[in-house]
This record gives structure tokens, C-alpha cells and sequence, in this order.
């Protein structure tokens, strides 16, 4: 059996990920090829704190960036932003800058427009009394009707004369009495 000198891969997990080459991961380290497991370990431990180090250095200067950015986009708008309200606006400007940045473009807007002239409100038409809220005024029947003939009258008040005549002579109503002098006034004398 010839002797390989570069070992076979294990096997894939059954995860799907690719097999872990030892011998590479040691050269990668500048590990020798004689060094044990813990050696190894002990390295990818220190590699994963040099990294976690310099993450959390982005991670600051990241924030420290972002706050700058924030407090220059406030001072382009002293002009709409209290004291009171300056950490509020400096947190919407780090949580979603573009959205904020619109907000306050609008505003600024809003502010610099003339306001609309302000026009008194028209007045409202006179009110007009209810009919039967107007002052009474006396007319009398003829006003009421139009102005009748005086014959028209005159034959009104014989049907009416006659219609009580007959109500007291029959003892009938005055309705009934009236229909009859009615047709008795109707009929040629």
C-alpha cells in the first residue's frame, strides 16, 4: 500500500456541511502538523477573540459615526427642532434616517408657506320668521276670500238665516239645516 501523504477528507456530516480538513485548518494557523486538538482549539479560540475584539471596535466606531451623522443632520435643522425634542429626533434619525429626514423636509415645508389669507366668514342670510310666528294682522273674511259680490252676500246670509230657522223649528242640526236651506235657496221662487 503506497503511503498518501495528504490524508483523505472525513466524511460530510449529515448536516450538509462540507467535511473539516484538519491539516489545512493547522497551516492556515501556523500550527505545526504535529500539534494535538487542544492546540488547535486553544488557536480557533484566540482567532474568535481577536475577531470578537475588532467587531466590537467597528461596532463602536459604527455608533459613534451614526451619532455624528444624527447631530449634523439636527443642526441642519435648528431651526424646527427644540432642546426638548432634540433626543427624540436624534433616535428617529438613527433608527431610519431617510423616513426622518422626510419628516422633517415636510415640515420645513409646512413652516415656510405663507398661510392662506384669512377670510372673514360670509354672513348668513337674514332670518326669516315662521309663518305662524309673524305679527297677527286683522283681515277680515272678505280680504281672506277676494272681494265677493254683493249679491253673493246678501244670499249668503239668507241661506244662513234660514239655516238657524229651520234648526229651531225641527230641532236638527245646523249642518242638516243649512243643506236644506241650501236647496230651498237653489230652487226658482
Amino acid at each position: 500500500m503506497p503511503d498518501n501523504p495528504k490524508p483523505t477528507p472525513a466524511p460530510a456530516p449529515a448536516g450538509g456541511a462540507p467535511a473539516l480538513n484538519v491539516q489545512e485548518l493547522k497551516s492556515r494557523l501556523n500550527l505545526p502538523e504535529t500539534a494535538s486538538d487542544l492546540d488547535l482549539i486553544t488557536a480557533l479560540i484566540a482567532v474568535i477573540g481577536e475577531l470578537q475584539q475588532k467587531y466590537d471596535a467597528l461596532l463602536s466606531d459604527a455608533v459613534s459615526l451614526e451619532g455624528k451623522v444624527a447631530n449634523r443632520d439636527l443642526e441642519a435643522f435648528t431651526d424646527l427642532i427644540t432642546n426638548d425634542a432634540r433626543e427624540f429626533w436624534k433616535e428617529q434619525l438613527i433608527v431610519n434616517r431617510d423616513a426622518t429626514l422626510k419628516t422633517l423636509e415636510g415640515l420645513r415645508a409646512l413652516v415656510k408657506q405663507p398661510a392662506p389669507p384669512v377670510t372673514p366668514p360670509a354672513l348668513p342670510p337674514p332670518a326669516v320668521p315662521l309663518k305662524n310666528r309673524l305679527q297677527n294682522t286683522v283681515r277680515s273674511l272678505t280680504d281672506l276670500t277676494g272681494a265677493p259680490t254683493p249679491a253673493s252676500v246678501a244670499a249668503a246670509v239668507k241661506i244662513r238665516n234660514r239655516a238657524t230657522e229651520i234648526a229651531r223649528a225641527e230641532r236638527i242640526s245646523f249642518s242638516a239645516a243649512f243643506r236644506r236651506a241650501e236647496q230651498e235657496a237653489a230652487q226658482p221662487a
